[in-house]
C-alpha cells in the first residue's frame, strides 16, 4: 500500500489494492477518559456487590429487584466502556467510494462497523458548522464524517473528496 498524499492533519490519504480510501485516527480525549476511568472502577465495585447479593441468602424480592437493577447497571455499564474506548485513539474511520456506493467504516481492536451510502441519494458534503469534520444528508439524517478535524484538516479533506472521490461538496453552509 502507498500512500502519495500526507497532510498535516491527522487523516491521511492511501493509495493500495483495493482503491483509494481516507483513514482517519480518533482522537484521544484525555478528560473523558479520566473521567469515565474512574466512573467504570466504581462501577464494577456496584457490579460485584450486586452479584454478591444475587448470590447470598436475601429473600427473592430483593434478589429480584437486584436483578433488575444490574441488568440496567450492566447496560449502563457496557456503554459507557464503549464511550472509553471509543474515546481512547484505538480505533479509526476509514472512507472509500465503490462505483456508486461510499462507504464509511468504524475501526478498531479487530473489530469493524461499516455503513454504505448511495452515491446518488447524498446530499453535498460541506464543513459541520459546531462538531469539525464535515457533513452531508443521507435518507433525512445528517451524517457527520471526521468528527473533531479542525478547519484547515476539513478543508483539505473536502477538496480530496471532491477530487478523487468524485463527490457533492459545497464550501459553506
Amino acid at each position: 500500500m502507498t500512500t502519495d498524499y500526507i497532510p498535516r492533519g491527522d487523516w491521511r490519504f492511501e493509495d493500495g489494492p483495493q482503491g483509494p480510501r481516507v483513514v482517519i485516527p480518533t482522537r484521544c480525549f484525555w478528560p473523558v477518559m479520566l473521567f469515565m476511568g474512574a466512573w467504570l472502577a466504581a462501577w464494577a465495585v456496584g457490579e460485584l456487590s450486586a452479584i454478591r447479593g444475587l448470590l447470598g441468602p436475601n429473600p427473592w424480592f430483593a434478589k429480584l429487584f437486584l436483578l433488575v437493577w444490574l441488568s440496567g447497571w450492566t447496560l449502563s455499564g457496557a456503554l459507557v466502556g464503549a464511550i472509553f474506548i471509543a474515546t481512547s485513539g484505538l480505533f479509526r474511520e476509514v472512507l472509500w467510494r465503490d462505483g456508486r456506493q461510499f462507504f464509511r467504516r468504524w475501526e478498531g481492536l479487530g473489530l469493524y462497523w461499516t455503513l454504505r451510502h448511495e452515491v446518488s441519494a447524498m446530499g453535498p458534503i460541506a464543513p459541520a458548522k459546531d462538531a469539525g469534520g464535515l457533513r452531508f444528508d443521507y435518507a433525512g439524517k445528517e451524517i457527520i464524517i471526521g468528527l473533531g478535524l479542525d478547519e484547515g484538516q476539513t478543508a483539505r479533506l473536502l477538496e480530496l473528496l471532491r477530487e478523487r472521490f468524485r463527490l457533492k461538496t459545497k464550501s459553506r453552509d
